[in-house]
């Protein structure tokens, strides 16, 4: 159950930034203009009886030069911010926070071709989500916790839905609203404060 638990939080830490955080390495990619747009998501929770728990909203602003800002909003603390920007790095910021956090780094954005995600290992179908074609790329545990990402050709490749499975339960990261186009400056303006890498460090320590 440990190893369970520890797997699906390390899964929702990357996903959380799957736009821009995941590496695309393993993709050929084109340098041709990113994809802007603004998308919103609601994760909920599902425990094994199918009772459902509203976890967070987020709404994620990507530009075209690749550089993105979220807001995440829970129902019982503060929100949270997270952004991008291209050569620089991914940062989060709790409220209240004097500092902002170093996550990780953030290399020139590319966008990844649909023919090269259906051809990754771990492609396992496609999907249609808010009138857009995803591929979903699956990635199992070994037992019976899985991760399912559904990347969108048409806005990078980057994931725009996610499901964290641990046996009957689960999360679902779905998204609400995709609006195409470049969002105003005014929403990709973020916190200005001292950066923090302790917790990168500390993530990153030898063992």
């Amino acid at each position: 159950m440990k190893m369970r638990a520890a797997f699906l939080v390390v899964a929702l830490f990357v996903i959380a930034f799957a736009s821009g955080v995941v590496a695309r390495s393993d993709y050929k990619s084109t340098h041709s203009k990113h994809a802007a747009y603004t998308i919103t998501w609601q994760a909920t929770r599902y425990d094994e009886t199918g009772r459902a728990t509203p976890r967070y909203t987020e709404t994620r602003h990507v530009s075209s030069n690749g550089n993105w800002r979220s807001v995440r909003s829970f129902p019982d603390r503060e929100p949270e911010e997270s952004f991008a920007e291209v050569g620089r790095g991914v940062f989060l910021h709790k409220s209240g926070s004097p500092k902002v956090d170093f996550v990780s780094n953030y290399s020139k954005a590319s966008r990844v071709r649909a023919e090269d995600l259906g051809k990754s290992k771990q492609f396992d179908r496609k999907e249609t989500v808010l009138g857009q074609e995803t591929y979903v790329l699956k990635l199992v545990n070994g037992d019976d916790s899985s991760i399912e990402v559904y990347r969108a050709p048409a806005f990078n490749g980057d994931g725009v839905k996610m499901v964290f499975r641990e046996g009957q339960a689960m999360t679902v990261v779905e998204p609400i609203s995709i609006i195409p186009g470049e969002p105003v400056a005014a929403s990709l303006k973020h916190s200005d404060l001292p950066i923090s890498y302790e917790n990168f460090e500390k993530l990153h320590a030898p063992r």
